[in-house]
C-alpha cells in the first residue's frame, strides 16, 4: 500500500496536512517538480510531504496558501499540528530510532532503555506500575537490536550521574547493569559521558530526549511520564541540537565518565 493511503486525516492532524496538500496539487494540475520550485525543495521532498514522511516549513505553507488561495488553511493546519498530542509519537520514535545512522541521546532519569539489561528494565516497569511487564521487557529487548546491525548507528549518550546511583532493582541490578553499561562503551560507534552532579543547574534538567538522524533529517523524541512527544520542525530540532551540545559541555571527559561508572559500579558489589 502507498505510503499516502495509509494517512488517517480524522486521526492526525498531520495526516490532514498532508491529505490537503496532495489534494490542492492534484486539483491545480500541478506537478510535485512545480511545487518544489515555489518553495525551494526537491520533487521528492514534496512527495514526502504528502506522504507524511517529512514536515513543510512555515514560510512554505504560507507561499502554498497564497498559491491555492486558501487564506491561512495550510498555515493554521500546520500551527495546530505541531501542538497535537499523537500517541503514535512513541511508536514512530522507535521506528525511526531502528533506522537511524545517528543517535544522540540526553538521559536525566534512568539508564536509557537501549542500554538497559533485561533485569533493569523488568525493574523499571515493576517500579512505575505497569501492566504486562513480560510483554514491555520482551519489547524493550528487540530495540537493542539496533545495537548489533551490521552498520549500527553512532550513538552519543550523555547520561546524568543520578541514574548511575539510583538502586533499580537492588545492588545486583544496578552492578550488571552498569557492568553492561562500560561493556556497550567499549565500541566503537558508541559513546557514553556522564553529566556529574558538580556541574549543577544545567539545559539536561530540563527532561530527556533523544535525536535520531534518519535519510539526513533529524527528529527529536521528548521523553515525557504520560507520553512523550516528537519534534519533527526544523527550527525546534535546530534548539535540540543546541541543547545537547550545552549539555555536553558540562559533562565529563569520555575518560573520565568511565572511571565514574567504575566507582559507582564497585558500590553495588
Amino acid at each position: 500500500m502507498p505510503l499516502r493511503e495509509r494517512l488517517d486525516p480524522r486521526s492526525s492532524l498531520w495526516d490532514l496536512l498532508a491529505s490537503h496538500l496532495h489534494f490542492l496539487r492534484v486539483k491545480h494540475g500541478l506537478s510535485c517538480a512545480a511545487v518544489g520550485e515555489l518553495v525551494n525543495a526537491s520533487r521528492q521532498t514534496v512527495s514526502h510531504w504528502e506522504s507524511g514522511l517529512r514536515k513543510p516549513h512555515e514560510w512554505q505553507v504560507k507561499i502554498l496558501d497564497k498559491k491555492h488561495e486558501t487564506g491561512t488553511l495550510l498555515e493554521y493546519l500546520l500551527y495546530h499540528a505541531k501542538r497535537e498530542h499523537n500517541p503514535s509519537w512513541f511508536a514512530d520514535s522507535v521506528e525511526y530510532e531502528g533506522r537511524a545512522t545517528e543517535i544522540r541521546i540526553a538521559e536525566l532519569s534512568w539508564i536509557h532503555g537501549l542500554f538497559q539489561t533485561e533485569a533493569y528494565a523488568r525493574a523499571v516497569f515493576r517500579e512505575a506500575d505497569f501492566r504486562e511487564i513480560d510483554h514491555l521487557v520482551e519489547t524493550r529487548m528487540k530495540r537493542r537490536q539496533v545495537l548489533d546491525r551490521e552498520d549500527p548507528p553512532l550513538i552519543w549518550l550523555l547520561l546524568d550521574q543520578g541514574a548511575l546511583e539510583q538502586p533499580v532493582g537492588g545492588s545486583s541490578v544496578m552492578y550488571e547493569q552498569l557492568s553492561h553499561l562500560l561493556e556497550l562503551a567499549e565500541r566503537p560507534n558508541i559513546t557514553i559521558r556522564i553529566v556529574p552532579r558538580s556541574a549543577g543547574g544545567h539545559p539536561g534538567r530540563n527532561g530527556s530526549f533523544k535525536i535520531m538522524t534518519v535519510d539526513r533529517e533529524d527528529r527529536v523524541y521528548i521523553e515525557a511520564s504520560e507520553g512523550g512527544r516528537l519534534v519533527q520542525d526544523h527550527s525546534e530540532v535546530r534548539s535540540f541540537r543546541v541543547r545537547f551540545e550545552r549539555i555536553g559541555d558540562r559533562a565529563l571527559p569520555v575518560d573520565a565518565s568511565i572511571t565514574l561508572i567504575k566507582e559507582v559500579m564497585e558500590r553495588f558489589k
